[in-house]
């Protein structure tokens, strides 16, 4: 710069004068004439001049920042909830296997029905979504889905057994396997393997050694002769099945009471009799068109029993012809 040159942008434009002041908003005031020293007088003072950020705009770089950030977060923490859930449900899913592997022990049945039980169980929690966690819901659906199972298998398990060894009242069972049933579209119905299952645990439970086939035989004759007679129709299939079991030990000299033989599936002896009272006498009205039928009677039908047995087929056509024949000759 020149000798006799002098720096003018230090110079009020409006007095002349080089005395400034900071004012009230921290701008430049001449202290003569109160004149804002103007930004554009000189290159060198804009450059100077700073600005400090403002807090929306660092609220806003912020939030860009967490824009980039926020998806990977967002997935790190949706995956991490998925391995506990995934870990969560294997969890349950062996504690009811566990449970089905001790209720199939304690009834005696085989463990092939173990998988299609926990098969059942998993697809009902998964319409449900939700696995039962107190305890005496897990006894319930564990109950019914091997109930059902072993049904669907032949496998001749009743309700009662399983009420009786989950603890639970058998009202409680019969509404789970109602739900089980609804919600999974199945239909339990009790077939002759089922039947002929459940005669040969009765048999091991009273220790039937000898003529255990013939007594087993008879048993599901008498099964067959309660469902012809409607006896069997809307009941417990386990009552019917020990009272045709509990004539035919009688029938081949053996003593054994209802009691007992309730008492290997957890029933009742009451039910029992009155079955053996219905059977009793549909056998009483076979044999009686007999011409020496007036000497059977309900106290000593099992006596004649395996004889109206082997003779089924001849004598419920001829029973009920005498009756139509005796109908008409009354009307006559």
């Amino acid at each position: 710069m020149a000798a006799g040159s002098m720096d003018t942008s230090n110079v009020c434009e409006g007095c002349g004068a080089d005395d400034w002041s900071s004012g009230v908003l921290g701008l430049d005031v001449c202290s003569s004439c109160g004149a804002v020293k103007s930004f554009t007088g000189s290159l060198n003072f804009a450059n100077k001049l700073q600005r400090a950020p403002q807090p929306q705009q660092q609220l806003a770089v912020r939030s860009r920042q967490l824009l980039r950030v926020r998806p990977d977060r967002q997935l790190t923490t949706s995956g991490r909830h998925s391995v506990l859930a995934d870990h969560r449900r294997q969890q349950r899913v062996q504690r009811c296997r566990e449970a089905i592997g001790v209720l199939s022990a304690s009834v005696r049945i085989p463990e092939t029905v173990q998988e299609p039980a926990l098969a059942l169980l998993v697809r009902h929690c998964n319409r449900q979504r939700a696995f039962p966690r107190q305890a005496k819901r897990l006894k319930r659906l564990v109950g019914a889905c091997v109930l059902a199972a072993s049904a669907r298998q032949g496998m001749g398990l009743t309700i009662h057994e399983v009420a009786a060894k989950t603890n639970l009242p058998v009202g409680e069972v019969k509404k789970q396997v109602w739900k089980v049933c609804k919600l999974n579209g199945i239909r339990l119905v009790r077939s002759q393997e089922n039947v002929e299952a459940m005669l040969q645990r009765l048999c091991n439970a009273l220790r039937l050694g000898e003529q255990r086939a013939a007594v087993c035989d008879a048993a599901k004759q008498l099964v067959l002769i309660a469902d012809e007679s409607w006896i069997a129709t809307g009941r417990m299939w386990a009552f019917i099945v020990c009272a045709a079991l509990l004539l035919a030990l009688r029938a081949y000299h053996y003593i054994v009471d209802a009691e007992a033989l309730g008492s290997a599936i957890g029933v009742g002896p009451a039910t029992i009799n009155v079955r053996v009272a219905e059977l009793k006498r549909i056998l009483v009205s076979l044999l009686q068109t007999l011409p020496w039928g007036h000497m059977v009677t309900m106290n000593n039908v099992h006596v004649y029993l395996l004889f109206g047995l082997e003779f089924r087929s001849v004598l419920v056509p001829a029973a009920r012809e005498l009756r139509r024949r005796q109908v008409s000759e009354a009307e006559a």
